[in-house]
């Protein structure tokens, strides 16, 4: 039996930067990871300069001053006077968090599945961990938000890794019936990060893939496919907590994890380490996903009037001072 202050479920960027930010602050903690090694999860690898300030400098791998818009019609080269998007090694960037949270005194165990949830103590491994909080920073499949019986809205993914050296980040959205979604392929390294993903049941994963592959003359090779959880109903519950995807706090837009689950994270532990903390980080967010809402509204009320405002909008973005106006307008990237 052990017992610790705050039991860190998940050890992504959520959970790690949490467990750094309690183990500072002399609170005890381990961080449970059901997987082998840290920062194997399979995503875009993409931020903007937002996130810079909370990126370890040795984890970007490549930066942009453009990137690419297609719509059916029309292709917006947008650039911008400085660097604006990034690229980062994913495993590098949760190795190095770890690192960091390990230094400040936090325990990380890797292969820990969960398999039983109280609200007072876990089991893992066939051993119980006593809390006084715990985190969930488990992801869009989340166990503790199972738990909490709340429910789950994910885009569906497809993807695989281009072995080819990419020059543009490209992007190319698409309306669908009851739903919105795009194909992206993101350059990272000598290598691209190429898939679909989409909230409409009724689009095959498969077979837009197979379109855009076929139309761009790109060869699929390992399919991956994860969830991206966007429902947010809450991450404070008593005691237990929920962080990043697991709170459903990525955007409905873009689908943007690793900025959300890193304030989130932060946010979380300062709230157990100080009780009156108002969540200024979470309120930002969930200001933005609240503006992101209201454009998704826009953009999928009619899919025949909506694909038309998606032209003009992918027109409308040639222009760097309008694209700039929409992005600070709906908070995009």
């Amino acid at each position: 039996m052990k017992k610790y202050d705050v039991v860190i479920i998940g050890a992504g960027p959520a959970g790690l930067r949490a467990a750094e930010i309690l183990a500072k602050a002399g609170k005890g903690v381990v961080v449970l990871e059901k997987d082998s090694t840290i920062g194997n999860k399979i995503c875009a690898e993409g931020i903007t300069r937002k996130d810079l300030p909370l990126i370890p400098k040795e984890a970007i791998e490549r930066k942009f001053d453009s990137y690419v818009g297609h719509s059916r019609l029309f292709t917006a080269v947008v650039k911008t006077k400085r660097p604006y998007i990034f690229t980062i090694n994913r495993k590098k960037l949760g190795q190095i968090m770890a690192m960091k949270a390990r230094k400040a005194g936090a325990k990380i165990l890797l292969k820990n599945k969960v398999t039983e949830i109280t609200n007072s103590y876990i089991v893992s491994n066939n051993k119980k961990f006593y809390f006084k909080c715990l985190i969930g920073a488990d992801g869009s499949n989340s166990l503790v938000r199972r738990h909490l019986k709340l429910p789950f809205e994910t885009y569906k993914t497809l993807g695989f890794i281009l072995n080819k050296n990419v020059r543009d980040i490209e992007a190319f959205p698409r309306i669908y019936k009851n739903g919105w979604g795009y194909f992206s392929i993101f350059p990272n390294g000598n290598y691209a990060k190429v898939g679909v993903a989409t909230n409409s049941r009724f689009v095959s994963l498969e077979k837009e893939l197979d379109g855009f592959c076929k139309k761009l003359n790109i060869k699929k090779s390992g399919l991956v496919s994860f969830p991206i959880n966007y429902c947010y109903k809450g991450h404070e519950f008593g005691n237990i907590f929920l962080a990043g995807d697991a709170a459903g706090l990525a955007s409905e837009l873009t689908g943007e994890g690793i900025y959300v689950a890193i304030i989130s994270g932060e946010d979380i532990a300062k709230k157990i380490i100080d009780k009156t903390y108002d969540y200024k980080g979470i309120r930002l967010i969930l200001d933005i996903k609240k503006k992101h809402r209201k454009l998704l509204k826009i953009l999928t009320f009619n899919r025949f009037f909506s694909s038309i405002i998606l032209e003009i909008l992918i027109l409308a973005a040639k222009n760097l001072r309008i694209a700039r106006l929409f992005k600070n307008r709906f908070k995009i990237l």
